[in-house]
């Protein structure tokens, strides 16, 4: 094995080995994604998590392990369960992560798009992944809208307009993170399931011309 800076290569097997010490991964089988993240949350409670320098906001681990479980808990009196597919197109915020971790805390399918996608590439992806909910914002309502599925904003209730202009039902992220967190549940077995597909434009994208 020859040594090229800080990256070993082997050249029988043709693999570039890092010299830092094997990744030990979890051993139980029905660990979940989110009990393996928050598996030591009671050694650091109050600490920072997540900040969103824009708004201010900030989350600790303690609240956001909270908002995580109780918007779970609010998508599954949605229907929401296991391999269910949630489309998430918003910008980057606390709330974006909050809705992300939810869905894999219900067993649900997260995919994600760029919110700066036409309204015909959001179609495509939310056909081929199969969604049946979008997690958005209202600034993007009049590309979402298209999709005619059940829609969940993040942020402030939007004016009556969007709702007047809607023909699925419209809810809020607010609301699903005010359920009770006594009332998330985990019902289903890790063992087999996806939470997480990349779609990548050069792989699986409509062909650029």
């Amino acid at each position: 094995m020859a040594a090229s800076g800080k990256v070993l290569y082997s050249v029988d097997e043709g693999i570039h080995h890092s010299p830092l010490q094997p990744v030990t991964f979890p051993t139980e089988p029905c660990l979940s994604l989110i009990t393996f993240l928050f598996r030591n949350i009671a050694s650091y409670p109050d600490r920072l998590a997540i900040a969103d320098a824009d708004s201010g906001e900030s989350l600790t681990f303690a609240q956001l392990f909270s908002a995580i479980r109780s918007t779970s808990a609010g998508l599954s009196r949605l229907g929401i369960r296991k391999g269910t597919v949630v489309l998430i197109c918003a910008p980057n915020s606390i709330h974006f992560a909050v809705s992300f971790f939810a869905i894999i805390a219900a067993g649900a399918v997260a995919t994600t798009v760029n919110p700066l996608y036409t309204a015909s590439e959001l179609s495509k992806q939310a056909i081929d992944s199969g969604s049946k909910v979008v997690i958005t914002v209202t600034s993007l309502w009049d590309k979402v809208k298209f999709l005619r599925l059940p829609t969940v904003f993040i942020g402030p209730k939007a004016a009556p307009s969007v709702a007047a202009d809607s023909k699925v039902p419209i809810l809020y992220l607010s609301d699903l993170m005010s359920v009770p967190e006594a009332e998330y549940s985990r019902r289903w077995s890790t063992n087999r399931t996806f939470a997480l597909c990349y779609i990548h434009p050069g792989l699986l994208g409509r062909a650029r011309v």
